[in-house]
Parts: structure tokens; sequence; C-alpha cells
């Protein structure tokens, strides 16, 4: 089979054309490329700042039970000052995390999380939220524990 000389420059003009957007296609996947990279960092920390956020957020159930109990202890009778005192303080402390968390939530922005200050931004949030999540952990123990010495107490007197 023979090509004439001109079918041989066409395949020729086809070929070099197909070669030319090889460096084209190149470079857009290497801006591509090079655009995700450059986010990497802020989407890592965005998924921290999330995961702090997660590991915390089931414990507000917990956050309720506490004020629940500390409300309806602090209404019976029989409780010394000192006990009223210390529960009125944990009440307060379970209150003061339920509403950190909240404000977390609702100050917390998702596209600003997304800018070219993206970086600083994660940084002060996740601060923010690892702040939240120790006042919510701090009161949930504080409240079991007086909880815990209560019911002791309780069944001491009772034995």
């Amino acid at each position: 089979m023979y090509i004439s000389i001109e079918q041989s420059e066409k395949q020729m003009n086809v070929l070099k054309s197909k070669i030319a957007w090889i460096p084209v296609l190149l470079i857009a996947v290497y801006f591509t490329q090079g655009c995700q990279n450059s986010k990497a960092p802020e989407q890592k920390l965005y998924q921290e700042v999330m995961n702090v956020h997660d590991s915390v957020m089931p414990k507000m159930k917990d956050i309720r039970e506490g004020i629940k109990f500390a409300e309806s202890t602090l209404e019976k009778e029989g409780l010394n000052e000192a006990k009223k005192s210390e529960l009125t303080r944990l009440k307060r402390s379970l209150v003061q995390a339920e509403d950190a968390m909240w404000d977390w939530m609702h100050n917390f922005d998702a596209e600003r999380a997304q800018t070219d200050t993206a970086e600083a931004y994660l940084r002060d949030e996740k601060l923010k939220i690892k702040n939240v999540r120790a006042l919510m952990l701090g009161s949930i123990e504080e409240i079991e524990a007086f909880r815990k010495q209560l019911n002791e107490k309780i069944e001491d007197e009772t034995n």
C-alpha cells in the first residue's frame, strides 16, 4: 500500500496538531494539581477542626442531662448549703459549656474557611473548638463526680 506525498503530509500535519496539544494539557494538569495541593493544608486543618467538633458534639446530651440533674437535685430538700453552692456552680459550668458549643457552631463560617486567609482562620477555630471541648468534658466530669459522691452518701445513709 502506497501513500501519496499529499496524504503523508496531511497525516503528518494531523499528528503535529495533536502533538501540539500535549504541552497545553500538561500545563492544565500541572495548574489543576497545583491548585489542589495548595489547598491541601487548609483541607487537612478544616478536617481537624471538624473532627474535634464531631468528637464532642454527642456530649451535648450529657451536658443537658447534667443540667437537669443539677436542677432537680437543687429542688430537693435536705441538701446542705455547701452542696447547694457546689451544685449551683456545676450547673453554671454546664450551661457555660453548652453555650460555648452553640456559640462556636453559630459563629463558625465554612465559607471563610475557603478563602485566602483560611489557614489562619482555621487555626484560630481549631483552638476555639478545643477550648470548647475542654470546657464541656471538664464540666461533665465534675457533675458526674458530684453525682457519684451524692449517690455514695445516700447509700451510706440508707445502710
